[in-house]
């Protein structure tokens, strides 16, 4: 592939001079062109070449844009005489001229070409040369939108790597070490917030006061009342007793007895079991199982995280 440099600033002379053989044609030159130390974009413009040949006649054709690149294809107009020319490559957007570099352009003498024997077969070799040169040019094509989509590719894992740090320090941020998070996914947090997390298992969550300050627990989920606990009450009974010494175990006793039900009083009778001379205390019978009551309002079990680091 021939190859040169070309710069739209005066002085700036081609790298080197352009320079082909007397009845070249149907092949491609590539011009890189220079805006001074820098390629200049060629984004949405278009390239003529003009050329006053050695023989004082002129030649023009448009060029194309690839890559980057200006793309010359070199004809047998071209190429007719040999001796050195005057090259310019024009490049415009829509109407209006961008640059135009001039440089020298060189047709080497060469031994006129073999006469084809029939137009078919000039025909024929020229359709072969030109897809030839038409493959290339697609083969650097899709060598350069491969390129392209290699580097797209790359550039969206970074940015999808970094919208993830950025996403996890934002995490970070709004979850402090001591942050306590309910859920009812059963995930440790560290795997989307990060950070290290316990689990907090069978406690209910109450806020610190001076009372109870942060940190501190307590608190039980069944409970037995002591005799303390058991609120104030009265058994209705009266004081039974008698003192009469040497009593007949057949003697009864009247007492008072009251009814809570129909809320009234009425007489009821006991008897002593042997006799005795000492007082006998009434007393009610005994009741009750002394077992554990649950102590917890009503709720619903969540999965609780502490963050710890």
């Amino acid at each position: 592939m021939r190859s040169y440099t070309i710069n739209i600033i005066p002085g700036y002379a081609a790298d080197p001079s352009v320079r082909i053989s007397q009845y070249d044609k149907n092949y491609p030159i590539y011009f890189t062109v220079m805006d001074g130390d820098a390629e200049k974009d060629l984004t949405d413009t278009t390239a003529y070449f003009s050329m006053l040949k050695p023989d004082g006649k002129k030649a023009y054709e448009e060029c194309a844009i690839s890559d980057g690149k200006v793309i010359l294809f070199v004809t047998p107009q071209m190429s007719a005489a040999a001796g050195e020319g005057t090259a310019n490559i024009t490049i415009t957007k829509g109407t209006k001229k961008e640059s135009t570099s001039q440089f020298p352009f060189i047709i080497e003498a060469a031994a006129a070409p073999v006469d084809y024997s029939s137009d078919y077969e000039m025909n024929y070799y020229e359709n072969v040369i030109s897809r030839i040169e038409s493959m290339m040019l697609d083969a650097a094509d899709i060598q350069s939108y491969a390129t392209a989509a290699a580097q797209s590719a790359s550039a969206a894992q970074t940015s999808a790597a970094q919208a993830q740090a950025i996403a996890m320090d934002g995490a970070r941020a709004c979850f402090p070490v001591g942050t306590i998070l309910m859920t009812t996914e059963n995930v440790n947090p560290s795997t989307y917030i990060g950070g290290t997390w316990v689990a907090l298992n069978d406690v209910f969550l109450l806020a610190a006061s001076e009372t109870h300050p942060a940190g501190e627990t307590g608190g039980s989920e069944e409970v037995t009342l002591t005799v303390a606990q058991m609120p104030a009450h009265k058994h209705y009974t009266i004081n039974m007793a008698h003192s009469e010494a040497g009593v007949s175990p057949d003697y009864k006793h009247t007492v008072a007895r009251y009814d809570r039900a129909n809320t009234s009083w009425s007489d009821c009778h006991y008897q002593l079991n042997g006799i005795s001379n000492e007082a006998n205390a009434g007393r009610s019978s005994t009741t009750g199982g002394g077992e554990a009551h649950p102590n917890m309002p009503p709720y619903l079990a969540v999965y609780t995280w502490k963050r710890t680091a």
